[in-house]
């Protein structure tokens, strides 16, 4: 179980490429075909601030001991984090993909509980559009088990997660979708 508490975004100063119109950025992660993101925030001053908690439950397997792989004890699970630009009105997709960073969430799994604040550069295939200020956070499921019938082996297979605000709007319908997800999980 993996949530990731999204900060800001400090967008690079000396070259702020961002699309046209992209007043509103998302900020989009996702673990194959899971996918959890923020709601849309405003740049202001050259900084994005979000305050959100993302949650994806992510099957962790541990790696033998092997010192060219590091010493992390848990085999690679890549993920993604995405910027892109607001929806448009009326819509719920996201807008353009702007920038990305990719991160291997066997660094922050372990078996007791843990967290880490990192920076991550958003970058494209040509330059750093900013600095992405997050903490990832593990937490094992000690009593999750995972056979081919169990409801926890499809829900691991579907997409689980939301964004969950720290400050939650009660009539924020995503809010309550993710503590279902939660709730769903827990079961």
């Amino acid at each position: 179980h993996f949530t990731v508490n999204v900060h800001s975004l400090v967008l690079n100063q000396d070259d702020p490429k961002l699309p046209h119109g992209c007043e509103e950025l998302v900020l989009v992660w996702n673990r194959g075909a899971k996918i959890a993101q923020t709601r849309a925030a405003q740049v202001q001053d050259g900084t994005v601030r979000w305050n959100e908690k993302l949650v994806l439950m992510c099957t962790m397997y541990r790696q033998e001991s092997n010192k060219k792989q590091g010493a992390t004890g848990w085999l690679e699970k890549k993920a993604k984090f995405v910027l892109r630009g607001g929806a448009e009105e009326g819509s719920r997709m996201p807008g353009p993909v702007i920038a990305s960073a990719k991160v291997d969430l066997g660094w922050y799994a372990s078996a007791n509980e843990s967290s880490k604040e990192v920076t991550l550069p958003l970058t494209t295939k040509s330059h750093t559009v900013g600095q992405l200020r997050v903490t990832i956070s593990a937490r094992w499921l000690k009593d999750a088990k995972e056979t081919g019938c169990e409801p926890l082996s499809s829900l691991s297979q579907s997409i689980i997660s939301d964004a969950i605000s720290l400050d939650p709007d009660p009539s924020d319908h995503r809010a309550a979708a993710a503590a279902a997800a939660a709730a769903a999980a827990a079961a």
